[in-house]
């Protein structure tokens, strides 16, 4: 069964689970400078932010969790397959209770067939995104989920707003 999940949930998962384990060596705020892959081991320098200063580190596993434009991958000469661009998208983020339209245990995904979009359910305490083709125009967060809703949410609180291009590749 999938699951969706806000981002920043997930996130505070995985970084405390990590920094539970005797396994792991958990930096924030740290860059990847220079890496060589030899065949039992990665060898990289990594640039702690805050402080300035440069650290070498040896692994037998190296996790690019680096995202879609990784600079990790690209470092390692990694191509990508398919297509980049399937077309511009908009995410809203927001909080608002809709249990009036989803019943009290809202999940996955609901097609808005009249914005042409998708309401994803992301979190218990009302967080959902609102993806919709991107339109390029500037219309107001609130008025592109009132119309999706069909009406205003009480108590709607608008958390993000960000434009994305969404691909198929792997």
């Amino acid at each position: 069964e999938g699951v969706s999940l806000a981002q920043d949930v997930l996130e505070t998962i995985l970084r405390d689970h990590a920094a539970a384990s005797d396994l792991a060596d958990l930096r924030c705020q740290t860059e990847l400078r220079d890496l060589v892959v030899c065949s039992d081991r990665a060898e990289g320098v990594l640039l702690d932010r805050a402080s300035g200063t440069t650290t070498r580190v040896r692994a037998r596993y190296l996790i690019a969790a680096d995202g879609a434009r990784s600079g990790t991958r690209q470092r390692l000469g990694i191509g990508m397959d398919g297509p980049a661009d399937l077309g511009r998208q908009r995410a809203v983020y927001f909080r608002a209770d809709l249990s009036a339209w989803t019943g009290p245990s809202p999940r996955g995904l609901y097609f808005i067939t009249e914005v042409d979009g998708v309401l994803v359910w992301t979190h218990p305490d009302h967080r959902w995104v609102l993806n919709l083709r991107d339109s390029g125009g500037e219309e107001d967060p609130l008025l592109l989920i009132e119309r999706a809703v069909g009406t205003r949410p009480r108590g709607v609180e608008v958390l993000g707003d960000s434009r994305w291009t969404a691909a198929a590749q792997n």
